[in-house]
């Protein structure tokens, strides 16, 4: 993606220039940013701004169809980059169809990372909300193998003790055996929320 923008910029500048193409240090700056524009300002003696808005023109114009949402001039120089939506889903099947190949891989696979996924509370019911951690949590040990490290998936339970501790103890002061029998898993959540709120 960052040598579609240099070729970009090397279309449109007309002279051999330094090109410096960043990722921006905030989303809402684009996916890409450079600051040519502020260098050339200076040779031309030209403000950077000017220098930055003719640049953002001249890509809009050249680009080809469909693969900037957006250019834009930005002070005090800088020209940002918008990929549309399409590019970054045309880049993300050839990356699934290719393979992703990161240059740091092999280096990475001698270290471990733990991903930690609900870790649910096993004295309440599993519920929809653990499920966005479930998913981040499978994200990230995707990233993780995908760089080349040992991924060790983990579902921390957490301390048993604790968690029934307190349902036993809800149990002796207020528990009933026809609810429990009644409606198991409820009435024990039922005490399990009355054991903290008192």
């Amino acid at each position: 993606m960052k040598d579609r923008i240099i070729a970009l910029l090397r279309q449109a500048l007309p002279h051999e220039a330094v090109l410096d193409v960043e990722i921006p240090p905030r989303v809402e700056l684009g996916h890409y940013s450079t600051s040519v524009a502020m260098r050339l300002a200076k040779t031309e003696k030209r403000p950077p701004m000017e220098v930055a808005k003719e640049l953002a023109k001249k890509i809009e114009e050249i680009a080809p169809k469909g693969l900037c949402s957006k250019v834009e001039a930005a002070p005090p120089g800088f020209v940002n980059f918008w990929f549309s939506d399409e590019t970054v889903k045309e880049e993300f099947a050839r990356l699934a169809k290719e393979g992703i190949v990161f240059p740091n891989a092999a280096a990475n696979r001698k270290q471990t990372v733990i991903v930690e996924y609900a870790s649910l509370n096993i004295a309440k019911p599993f519920h929809v909300g653990y499920l966005r951690n479930i998913a981040i949590g499978d994200a990230f040990a995707k990233i993780y193998a995908a760089l080349g490290y040992h991924v060790i998936r983990w579902n921390y339970l957490g301390d048993w003790g604790t968690q029934f501790g307190k349902l036993i103890a809800a149990y002796k002061l207020w528990g009933k055996k026809e609810d429990i029998e009644r409606e198991p898993i409820q009435a024990m959540l039922d005490l399990y929320v009355r054991f903290h709120d008192e």
